[in-house]
């Protein structure tokens, strides 16, 4: 029965939490594919995002995570507050409105994406090595 334990313990690998730690890039093309069909973005929001997708840089900790894009990074703690097989909760502070808000992010393997609320879509990301 122990060694059922181990093996089962040694095959599943890495919790979603645990994935989530290191460095991850926004996906341009994963995200683009996905807003191609978008119902209510302007073609104004479209080029913006064809401009900045590709560009922002992540990276987790186990306690905070930063944020990069061109010459400016912001560094802010959270707090893992759920975990479902292929997703974690996190709350933190927005970037924008500074309110204190909770954000799922879903992991599996090298790839991660997190649904913008006020804009209504997933922005995927690609882990760095």
């Amino acid at each position: 029965m122990l060694g059922s334990l181990l093996l089962v313990a040694c095959t599943t690998g890495a919790g979603p939490r645990e994935q989530l730690l290191g460095r991850w890039q926004s996906d341009r093309e994963a995200t683009l594919a996905k807003l191609e069909n978008h119902p209510t973005l302007t073609e104004a929001q479209r080029s913006l995002f064809e401009e900045i997708l590709g560009e922002l840089v992540v990276e987790y900790t186990n306690d905070s995570v930063t944020s990069s894009l061109e010459g400016w990074c912001d560094t802010r703690p959270y707090e893992v507050v759920g975990e479902g097989p292929d997703y974690v909760d996190l709350r933190g502070r927005d970037l924008v409105t500074e309110e204190t808000i909770k954000r799922r992010v879903w992991v599996k393997g090298d790839r991660m994406w997190i649904w913008i609320d006020h804009l209504r879509f997933h922005e995927y990301f690609v882990r760095l090595p």
